[in-house]
Parts: C-alpha cells; sequence; structure tokens
C-alpha cells in the first residue's frame, strides 16, 4: 500500500549548466572520470546510468558528493535558492572559475551566485 512521505529539507550545492569552456572545466574537475565527453554532447556517470547534460540543465551534487543533472522546471519545483546563495568555488576546484574572471589563490573560496542569475562576482574577488 502506498503511504505519503515528506521529503526531508536539504541544503544542496548546485550550478546551471551553460555549455561555456568556464563550465565545462569546472565539471571535468569536480567530477573527474564521472564527467565524460561524447561526440552527443556531454554526460555524467551516475548510479542509474549515464545522464546527458543539456544547455540549462542544473547540476546538483548531492548530500553524498554524488553530481547529476537535473531539468530546469524539475530544479525549479524542488528547490527554491538558500538564504546563504552568496555561491561558491568548490574547495575541490583547482582551476580559473570562469575563463575571464582573475581569482587570488588557487586555494580560496571564490563568492559567485551560480543559481539563474549567472555568476556574480563580488568586488573584493574582482
Amino acid at each position: 500500500m502506498f503511504k505519503k512521505y515528506i521529503k526531508k529539507p536539504v541544503e544542496i550545492e548546485a550550478m546551471e549548466f551553460n555549455d561555456t569552456r568556464g563550465d565545462i572545466d569546472i565539471l571535468k574537475e569536480l567530477i573527474g572520470k564521472e564527467f565524460i565527453s561524447k561526440v552527443d554532447g556531454y554526460f555524467i556517470k551516475t548510479l542509474e546510468g549515464e545522464m546527458k547534460i543539456s544547455q540549462g540543465d542544473f547540476i546538483i551534487r548531492g548530500i553524498k558528493g554524488e553530481y547529476y543533472p537535473c531539468k530546469p522546471d524539475i530544479f525549479e519545483a524542488s528547490y527554491e535558492k538558500s538564504p546563504d546563495n552568496r555561491g561558491f568555488k568548490p574547495k575541490e576546484f583547482n582551476g580559473p572559475v570562469f575563463k575571464d574572471t582573475p581569482y587570488k589563490a588557487s586555494n580560496e573560496v571564490v563568492k559567485a551566485d551560480f543559481v539563474k542569475s549567472g555568476p556574480i562576482i563580488p568586488k573584493e574577488y574582482s
């Protein structure tokens, strides 16, 4: 018999994929061998198999550190912005955050808003 359940509120980390060199570089370094480039597009290897990433999809880092794509309509129905939505450069990522955006040190957290509006780099990092 089916019963009703409520999903626990869990804060996730996500970025909108815009198919730019910067986004691809970030995903290659963060996801590593689980990020796959093929003739017909980009894919993330998940427990459910390879999932294709499309322009506008959100790439989510789950509560166990796993990555997976999510379609924009599902993302917007399932998630809302966190009150602490300054964004960041994940600690695991050592390359430049965006192709033309300088940052101070490879181990420094860069604040950027990845959700919907695109990256916004605060003055202290520009």
